[in-house]
C-alpha cells in the first residue's frame, strides 16, 4: 500500500505519518530514488498501527507516550492512568484560562494593554471554576429533587392525618389525646410542605391557592379538634 492509500485509511497526513516514520514507531519497507526520495510500502501491519497512532493521538497522547506504549515493555494501564492525570491537571489550566477569560470581558478592554490588565486582575481574584458551577448546579438539582420528594411525602400524609381526623369527627369518637397527636403531625406536615415547596413554585397564582389551601387546612384540623 502506497502513501496516498495510507493516509486515505488512517485518516493521517503524510506528512505526520512520515514523522512517525522517523520516530520509529513504525517500520515499514521503502524504495529510494537517485535524489534520495523515500517511497513507502506499508503492509496491513503497519496500516493498524498508524491506525492505533492516529487514535492515540486523538487523545492527546504524545509521541514520547505512544513509543512507550508500543514497545513490548510499556505498562498500557499505568501510561493511561499518568495520562489521564495529566489531562485533568490541563484540563482544569484550560477552564481556569477561560474564567480568566470571562471575568476580563465582563469588562469591556478597548486595548490590548486594558486587555493585558484585566487578565492579571482577574487571576488575582477568587476563583469559581467552570468545573465548581456544575458541580453546584448539579447539588442545587439534586437538593431540589429531595425537597420535592419531601413535599410529596408531606403532602401524603397530611391527607392521610385529615382524612383520619374527619373520619373520627364523623363517627362521634372523642379523642382528645388522640386528635392532638394527629393535628401536632399536621402542622408538622404542612410546616414540611411550605418549607419545601413553596420555594419552587415561581407562579404568584399557584403559590397564592396552595398558600390558602395550607391555611383551609390547617384552620379544619383546629376546628375539629376545638
Amino acid at each position: 500500500m502506497k502513501m496516498k492509500e495510507a493516509c486515505k485509511y488512517t485518516g493521517l497526513t503524510d506528512k505526520a505519518i512520515r514523522l512517525y516514520i522517523e520516530r520509529q514507531l513504525i517500520f515499514p519497507s521503502y524504495t529510494e530514488n537517485y535524489m534520495g526520495r523515500k517511497s513507502f510500502n506499508f503492509s496491513e501491519t503497519d496500516v493498524e498501527e498508524l491506525k492505533m497512532i492516529a487514535t492515540l493521538r486523538k487523545y492527546d497522547f504524545s509521541i514520547s507516550e505512544i513509543e512507550y506504549i508500543l514497545t513490548p515493555e510499556g505498562d498500557v494501564q499505568r501510561a493511561l492512568e499518568n495520562h489521564i492525570t495529566e489531562t485533568k491537571e490541563k484540563t482544569q489550566e484550560y477552564l481556569n484560562s477561560i474564567h480568566h477569560m470571562m471575568n476580563s470581558l465582563k469588562k469591556s478592554p478597548c486595548t490590548p494593554q486594558e486587555l493585558c490588565n484585566c487578565l492579571g486582575a482577574s487571576e488575582l481574584e477568587p476563583e469559581t471554576t467552570i468545573v465548581d458551577n456544575i458541580r453546584s448546579e448539579q447539588e442545587e438539582n439534586t437538593q431540589k429533587k429531595k425537597d420535592f420528594m419531601i413535599a410529596v411525602a408531606s403532602g401524603i400524609t397530611l391527607f392521610v392525618l385529615l382524612s383520619l381526623v374527619a373520619t373520627l369527627f364523623h363517627l362521634n369518637i372523642d379523642y382528645k389525646a388522640l386528635n392532638g397527636l394527629i393535628l401536632s403531625a399536621e402542622i408538622i406536615c404542612s410546616y414540611k410542605l411550605i418549607q419545601k415547596a413553596f420555594n419552587h413554585l415561581n407562579n404568584p397564582f399557584w403559590a397564592f391557592i396552595y398558600t390558602v389551601l395550607i391555611i383551609v387546612l390547617t384552620v379544619y384540623s383546629f376546628a375539629v379538634y376545638l
